[in-house]
């Protein structure tokens, strides 16, 4: 799942963090210690004096240029692969949520034009969402077969009669024939309605476009998860580093000094810690810190499908008709929102603008002024030289509160209208 973090934490704290982290698992690795007790065995066998033999000859000696170029050549490679894997995540992400948004797009374009057959519209969104959820069970699992649907049975996505229907298909086809079983109940469902509802052909021919976008998703998620790194070049990359991690152990391992061994430690853990991070980037559907919360996105897909689908307009509180009667007697929306927001700005000190970068906060006492007018001085500013307080009577006004469509609030507005707006020109300019 993928991990959401504050980015003014501090360097020293994120960096002594290990949780959710890919450290324990390369320090936790056999390859990592087998490279750390080779370069051991080489240190302490230099200290013991073991290895002078080598250091006197000048063909068994050491020349750091040599690990400088294999240095050199492993972080080309690494950083190559890692930015692959890294666009090849981004893609794969981007390509799931449209995808997902696409499905409750769907469930709008059923509402709009089978409100009238709620029997279809919910079976055809069922029909979506369990074609979604057998999609990404096969990408998640290494085989599906028909052993698995009672699970789907059990969770109300599925019946045995579509259960027995999908058995006799191969496993790979039933995402495509699901997609179908949509199509054809909207299909039938336009064709109900359509003596009431003269647009739901129109509306249908919008519909399959959709679904033959999301099978488009859906088959571009599959390529490009069967189309990664070529293994030779993964091989030849994991030579590199093997030979580059044994080259490091013997040149840190006869250098005469303590922080030798911490080096080398440092070093070796996050090369390992790149690799390691960069194979799980390659497959996000999965059980790593960076893979993607498939479960909880569904979850949420079938949540919104199933309001789209069930709710009713302010839930069956008012009309249509009742409402848009009582708007036509509303004021200028426009000039009611910024008398309220100088009374927020009065009571309250102005509005609150969350931020995720430290380094503009020094700004927002400027940004407040330029929104609210220069009477956002609750923040320990001064009105600038020209500008001029409200008249008493709309402060009086602004206090009082009053209920949304009630008489009071229409005529406070109105008499506020009536004595200016405060976002006139010359109010603007700073010419008053």
């Amino acid at each position: 799942m993928v991990l959401q973090y504050a980015t003014d934490s501090g360097t020293l704290m994120v960096a002594l963090t290990l949780r959710h982290t890919v450290l324990p698992d390369v320090i936790m690795s056999c390859e990592f210690w087998v490279f750390l007790g080779i370069h051991l065995a080489i240190y302490i066998s230099s200290w013991a004096g073991f290895l002078d033999f080598m250091e006197a000859h000048r063909h068994l000696g050491t020349d750091f240029n040599i690990v400088k170029i294999s240095t050199g050549m492993v972080a080309f490679f690494e950083v190559f692969y890692a930015n692959q894997c890294y666009a090849r995540y981004m893609a794969l992400y981007k390509t799931t949520k449209v995808v997902l948004a696409d499905a409750c797009h769907y469930a709008y374009m059923l509402r709009l034009h089978l409100l009238r057959s709620p029997g279809y519209m919910r079976l055809s969104c069922r029909y979506m969402l369990l074609c979604l959820v057998v999609h990404f069970m096969h990408i998640q699992r290494e085989q599906v077969t028909a052993k698995h649907l009672p699970e789907l049975v059990t969770a109300g996505l599925l019946r045995p009669s579509e259960l027995e229907a999908l058995r006799c298909q191969p496993s790979s086809r039933w995402t495509i024939i699901i997609l179908g079983w949509s199509n054809d109940v909207a299909a039938r469902g336009c064709e109900k309605v359509s003596s009431t509802n003269p647009l739901a052909q129109r509306g249908f021919t919008h519909m399959t476009r959709l679904l033959l976008k999301i099978n488009d998703g859906l088959l571009k998620i599959n390529n490009l998860l069967t189309l990664p790194i070529p293994f030779q070049y993964f091989h030849l990359l994991c030579l590199l580093v093997v030979g580059t991690i044994l080259l490091w152990a013997y040149a840190f391992g006869v250098t005469e000094s303590f922080f030798s061994p911490i080096a080398f430690f440092l070093c070796t853990m996050i090369l390992l810690s790149t690799m390691r991070l960069s194979s799980a980037l390659a497959d996000p559907f999965g059980d790593d810190e960076v893979d993607f919360p498939m479960q909880k996105w569904l979850c949420e897909c079938a949540e919104i499908m199933e309001d789209i689908t069930r709710s009713e307009f302010v839930d069956g509180r008012e009309t249509v008709e009742q409402l848009s009667q009582l708007e036509a007697m509303q004021p200028r929306l426009g000039r009611i929102l910024a008398l309220r927001l100088q009374g927020i700005d009065k009571s309250a000190g102005g509005l609150n603008r969350e931020r995720t970068d430290t380094s503009v906060m020094s700004n927002g006492d400027s940004e407040a002024l330029e929104l609210l007018g220069p009477r956002a001085s609750a923040r320990g500013s001064r009105p600038p030289p020209g500008s001029r307080s409200p008249p008493p009577e709309s402060v009086a006004v602004l206090s009082k509160p009053a209920q949304w469509g009630s008489a009071e609030f229409l005529a406070s507005a109105v008499e506020q209208t009536k004595q200016g707006s405060p976002r006139s020109c010359e109010r603007v300019c700073g010419n008053c």
